[in-house]
């Protein structure tokens, strides 16, 4: 590859007429404030950054109170970042400062006073700078206000150049340059004199795929295959769980509202998702037995006896309803309910307590605990890591391209994962039956003036409700419709407390209702409301690192770059 020096594009140029002021070679005893020479060296890289030196021999004449030269480059779609500035005869003291639609390098001390020829390089860097292919680059900005005796533009390549075309513009006039030099491999130089607000615009298209990192067309939206994969994977998992939430509310909204002993017997509730074990898992199990069959309850206003019937049509069903009726009768056929008899049939509650227990382990999985707990904080970093993704993208790509669809995406899933990653350990089908218990409760109420709610007591002991049983003695005594397996020998005005204490005939005294915490389905993220009711339970100075980019264009057109610059 060949490189151009300034003496060989003015000597060059010469030869091809191009007309250069003596200024160029010699000074002027006294002059107005002009720029000598203004030298731009372009080197764009295969992977789309463009690396600019500016030589700018700056003659301040005659001009007094001068301290050196600002200059203004426009970051319209560019991102311009590693500034550098010296000079080897001036203050070289620099002030950068990235405003919103350029960026403004000062050079010079306020202190300090110029006159006379001064020279300033400054060098940075520019991303974004190619599109389709395309390097269109207002190398000498229109901006300038004086005049400029020598320009010139010496370009390097990734690959040879498919076009290439130099034109000097004012705000109102475009013409081709005087001197364009191409040697093939990507090299060419470019030249003439400039009158003040005229520049240099180079437009040199490469080879497809010659260079990476472009702007798609000046688009910002520039997503490819990986970005539409990523972008789709993520909405097709939220398009799933939304989906599988609405399906859980409509589906649970069809769940029946009752359940019967086969579902779950009611010593066995505690078992369930938001159960709770029975204060009197004893007194539970003996009304459940009573309510089939089993044993007639008499109660003479002190005492509480349990009489075994023999030859009951409905078999016992359980191991621990076997263990009750054979350890409370071990020494007749009746026997006297209380704590007292509590204490002896200690083991038999306990496997009253372990079959409950028994039964609601298939609802629950361990592991969807640890894994919600661990699925919150790696969200957040996901989240996280997501954002700073996409920011990394859009500085990158000089918009929305893969890598910013890919974090975008992350986020996304971060945001999906954590709202609807499981919030307990309770498995979809232990949620139902929770849910179908729970209006089954709260449906208990209504029922209790049926002729058949007797059958319901063993649950409502399960359940302790002391105010269902009293409004189902006040309906049914009256009519002498109390259940068939009850009798009452004691004064009128203790009966319905009496029958009352049938709920707790082992314990001897209730305890007071606590409503459990309710679960919260693994595809629902909002607040569940509660069933209610009356069994409810439950942004310097120096080297610019970075780059700055961003708003619309000034000075110059057609291109990127250009700006200007002043004495100051």
């Amino acid at each position: 590859m060949r490189w151009f020096s300034l003496r060989a594009v003015a000597a060059a140029s010469v030869v091809l007429g191009v007309s250069l002021p003596a200024a160029a070679v010699a000074a002027t005893p006294s002059s107005p404030e002009h720029i000598r020479s203004y030298a731009v060296t372009l080197e764009l890289g295969a992977d789309g950054l463009l690396r600019v030196h500016e030589d700018i021999g700056y003659d301040f004449g005659d001009a007094s109170g001068r301290h050196g030269i600002e200059r203004d480059i426009p970051t319209d779609r560019v991102a311009i970042g590693d500034v550098r500035v010296s000079s080897t005869d001036a203050p070289a003291v620099s002030q950068i400062t990235k405003k919103k639609h350029e960026l403004d390098v000062r050079i010079g001390d306020a202190a300090t006073a110029v006159t006379g020829l001064r020279h300033y390089a400054i060098d940075y860097d520019v991303r974004h700078v190619v599109a389709s292919d395309t390097l269109d680059w207002n190398a000498i900005g229109t901006e300038w206000p004086v005049p400029i005796d020598v320009a010139t533009v010496v370009l390097k390549g990734p690959a040879a150049f498919r076009s290439l075309a130099c034109e000097a513009r004012t705000a109102h006039a475009t013409s081709p340059c005087k001197g364009v030099w191409n040697t093939g491999g990507g090299n060419a130089a470019f030249g003439q004199n400039l009158s003040a607000g005229q520049g240099l615009t180079i437009k040199a298209k490469f080879p497809s795929g010659a260079v990476r990192n472009q702007r798609s067309g000046g688009s910002v939206l520039k997503v490819g295959t990986p970005g539409l994969v990523a972008l789709g994977v993520a909405v097709l998992f939220v398009l799933c769980g939304v989906g599988l939430r609405w399906y859980d509310q409509w589906r649970r909204k069809r769940l029946p509202s009752w359940m019967t002993r086969a579902d779950v017997p009611p010593a066995e509730v505690g078992g369930i998702p938001n159960g709770v074990e029975p204060w009197d898992p004893l007194a539970v199990v003996a009304l459940d037995l009573a309510a089939r069959g089993h044993v007639r309850v008499a109660d003479n206003g002190r005492r509480i006896t349990l009489t075994r019937v023999p030859g009951a049509t409905d078999p016992v069903q359980s191991d621990y309803e076997r263990a009750f009726l054979e350890s409370l009768f071990t020494d007749g056929d009746t026997a006297e309910a209380g704590p007292s008899t509590r204490t002896w049939l200690k083991p038999v509650e306990d496997q009253i307590i372990a079959a409950s227990r028994l039964r609601g382990r298939p609802y629950h999985r361990a592991w969807m605990d640890r894994v919600g707990r661990a699925l919150l904080p790696a969200s957040w970093i996901a989240g996280v890591a997501g954002l700073v993704v996409t920011l990394a993208g859009l500085w990158a790509d000089g918009g929305i391209g893969d890598v910013t669809a890919i974090g975008a995406a992350l986020v996304v899933l971060a945001a999906a994962f954590g709202r609807l990653r499981p919030r307990s350990s309770v498995t979809r089908k232990g949620q139902d039956l929770s849910v179908t218990y729970q209006r089954f409760v709260l449906a208990l109420w209504d029922r209790r003036d049926e002729d058949d709610a007797e059958a319901d007591l063993p649950y409502i002991a399960a359940t302790e409700q002391s105010a269902w049983t009293n409004a189902f003695h006040e309906s049914h005594a009256p009519d002498g419709t109390l259940p068939s397996w009850y009798s009452y020998t004691g004064g009128p005005a203790k009966a319905q407390a009496r029958f009352t204490a049938l709920l707790t005939m082992f314990a001897g005294k209730g305890r007071p209702y606590v409503a459990p915490a309710r679960v919260r389905p693994r595809s629902s993220s909002g607040v569940r409301r509660s069933s209610g009711g009356r069994f409810a339970h439950g942004h310097g100075y120096g080297d610019s690192g970075g780059f700055g980019g961003g708003g619309h264009g000034g000075g110059g057109h057609g291109g990127d770059g250009g700006g200007g610059g002043h004495s100051w």
